[in-house]
């Protein structure tokens, strides 16, 4: 197989046949409204106390724990649920001001957690219109905004079993009316990975398209969730592990191009944060915190195989995805737990602070208002703010064992813990 594979019969499509996601003051997906995990509220408080109830408006229990991230359309908030002890799967809906029950759903049993992830870890998304929410048994259910459902699947019982060793926990992209899947799995029942897209109004698979591997055992299985890569007028859906970064057409699914990363073939590559679109370039993470690449298609056409702007050597995460704001980067490396700020179109180091966390981090950083939010595994919260110099906010800690990333919608942060989900605010 060459390296490079270029479908010249189907490239890209206008970007006036998509409707990019454009609502400011909500949370559509598990990475924010421009899928780089930076929002537009304003007025965040930079220290908050579950105890004493300091900047908490409102804190609600749920039935279990999740890595999903809370996702928000107006004035409601969804949340997934595995239920601690029977695994039940649950789909909630909040209002976001108050924290009040508007609907909740039961879909029958998952699994238990296992090693820090759960049956309900993909998050789930919205237009504005439904929401629709994955669950690593293979269920994909959606319902309009009142909680009437539209039309349920099932993705093992279709296409076989989502073989990964931490538990399924990819997110799909909802991208005009696409609902994208990116299934990236050991071929244990000699199942091909692959690339998925529903018609979001009615659940009907419009496309398939099979994804082979570069690298064999764990390395084939991937957490990251696909994202748009729009240049100019033209936008493709990136899918990123087993070796090697895809672009695909999104009315077919069609290969466009891929960038292969891995040299080698190790046997536990498995690749964790999700890319992170920086003005021209992508900019995504290697396996077990190796190092960082950025890539560049020629001429700023999507149409051709991208070649590499930069890579990076040193403080790289593992888990977490990296957040892109008005041209820096932002790093959170997991297993030396610092803070890297780069200039995203360089590579150069700006400046790197060090996160006093205990091991484990599952979060990714998001950025608001100025400021960077990132918390640990064990609730520890580090407050920075953004931009070229660095400047420590605050270091406090929070509820323990959270693995969501927060969300920023207005003035509110919402920070999601197994056990409950509490909104942040002044």
């Amino acid at each position: 197989m060459p390296l490079y594979i270029r479908l010249l019969a189907i490239c890209t499509i206008s970007v006036a046949c998509f409707v990019l996601p454009t609502m400011a003051q909500d949370w559509n997906n598990w990475r924010g409204p421009d899928f780089s995990g930076a929002a537009q509220a304003k007025n965040l408080p930079i220290q908050w106390s579950i105890a004493d109830k300091t900047n908490i408006k409102w804190d609600v229990r749920l039935p279990g724990p999740s890595g999903a991230t809370p996702i928000i359309s107006g004035d409601l908030i969804f949340v997934s649920s595995s239920v601690t002890k029977s695994g039940e799967l649950r789909a909630d809906c909040f209002n976001r001001h108050t924290g009040k029950a508007v609907w909740s759903k039961r879909l029958g049993a998952g699994g238990k957690a296992k090693r820090g992830n759960a049956y309900a870890s993909p998050s789930p998304v919205t237009d504005g219109k439904s929401v629709i929410f994955t669950y690593a048994n293979g269920i994909v259910v959606s319902y309009n905004l009142t909680g009437e459902k539209q039309w349920e699947r099932n993705l093992v019982t279709d296409y076989g079993k989502l073989d990964v060793g931490f538990i399924y926990s990819a997110s799909p992209l909802l991208l005009n009316n696409r609902l994208i899947f990116s299934v990236l799995r050991r071929d244990r029942d000699n199942q091909d990975s692959y690339v998925l897209a529903l018609d979001a109004r009615t659940g009907k698979s419009l496309w398939k398209h099979a994804r082979k591997p570069l690298n064999t055992l764990e390395s084939m299985e991937s957490y990251t969730s696909p994202i748009p890569f729009t240049l100019g007028e033209k936008v493709g859906v990136i899918v990123s592990g087993a070796g090697y970064i895809s672009c695909h057409v999104l009315q077919t699914g069609a290969e466009m191009w891929r960038f292969v990363y891995a040299k080698t073939s190790p046997k536990n590559w498995r690749l964790v944060p999700t890319p992170v679109q920086a003005g021209n370039q992508l900019i995504f993470s290697l396996p077990r915190g190796g190092h960082m690449m950025s890539i560049q298609c020629p001429k700023n056409d999507l149409s051709q195989t991208p070649t590499l702007a930069w890579e990076h050597k040193g403080s790289i995460p593992d888990v977490p995805s990296s957040t892109y704001k008005d041209g820096h980067l932002y790093v959170m490396d997991d297993k030396k737990r610092n803070l890297t700020c780069f200039n995203g179109k360089t590579g150069a180091v700006i400046w790197t602070e060090k996160l006093e966390f205990k091991p484990g981090v599952y979060a990714s950083p998001t950025l608001a208002d100025g400021k960077i939010y990132c918390i640990g595994l064990r609730g520890e919260v580090a407050v920075f703010s953004a931009g070229s110099k660095p400047k420590r906010l605050a270091s406090f800690t929070t509820d323990k064992d959270i693995w969501s990333s927060p969300v920023a919608v207005g003035n509110n942060l919402y920070i999601r813990a197994p056990q409950r989900l509490i909104c942040v605010g002044k």
